[in-house]
């Protein structure tokens, strides 16, 4: 009997994951130095990595914020080494979306640069009204200070419908950073049904996620950058 007695908590655990249709989340670990090559990165996320949709390599940066401008600016560098990938991590109850690439400093600062005049571009435009959606009737963008130790960064959160039709509204939260030769993009998402743009637990949770991320691939922030 105590020995069914342990086994129930275990038990109970698997049949939740089962339901939820999720793998276990890991929490990350941090090598001492940077990753170098897609391949490497793709080794420090293996444990984390779920076989969910994930983001082209080749799509612009900061999607979610569509601008005057358009997208050219921000479409990543093409023919360098790119990883992509869904990841569960322990600090986050959603999946994790994370893009990385190889490329030259110079390249990597102009795109964060690009990313960082979108951002502005997208918070400083008007808001619009969506009618038929509970308590939210408006989307719109905001700008957040992102920090991460050796990486300079920009974080937008953007709440849309998630069609033209009548899809559920949604915020989509994008941080893309910098780290020497590493250009990283991390995103998540949750309903309004979860929380509002501002709400504090998919912000932080999301945040304390996107770090780690930062934290597996970019190493000792004291150390160079690659």
């Amino acid at each position: 009997m105590d020995r069914l007695k342990r086994l129930r908590p275990a038990a109970a655990a698997l049949l939740l994951l089962i339901a939820f249709g999720c793998s276990p989340a890991f929490a990350l670990r941090y090598p001492s130095n940077a990753a170098s090559s897609a391949e490497e990165i793709a080794e420090r996320l293996r444990a984390n990595f779920d076989e969910a949709y994930r983001r082209d390599p080749s799509l612009e940066l900061l999607a979610p914020c569509r601008t005057e401008t358009g997208t050219e600016a921000r479409l990543p560098p093409q023919g360098v080494p790119a990883y992509a990938a869904e990841l569960r991590v322990a600090e986050l109850p959603g999946r994790l979306s994370a893009r990385f690439w190889v490329t030259s400093p110079a390249k990597a600062s102009v795109l964060l640069d690009a990313s960082m005049r979108a951002a502005d571009q997208c918070t400083r435009q008007p808001e619009g009204v969506v009618t038929g959606f509970g308590d939210l009737d408006e989307t719109g963008s905001t700008l957040l200070d992102f920090a991460a130790p050796g990486w300079r960064a920009v974080q937008v959160l953007v709440t849309e419908p998630g069609s033209s039709d009548a899809g559920d509204v949604g915020t989509t939260a994008t941080v893309v950073a910098v780290r020497g030769t590493l250009l990283a993009e991390v995103q998540w998402y949750w309903s309004i049904k979860q929380g509002t743009r501002s709400d504090p637990h998919w912000v932080g949770q999301g945040n304390q996620a996107a770090r780690s991320v930062l934290a597996a691939i970019g190493g000792v922030p004291t150390r160079p950058a690659p």
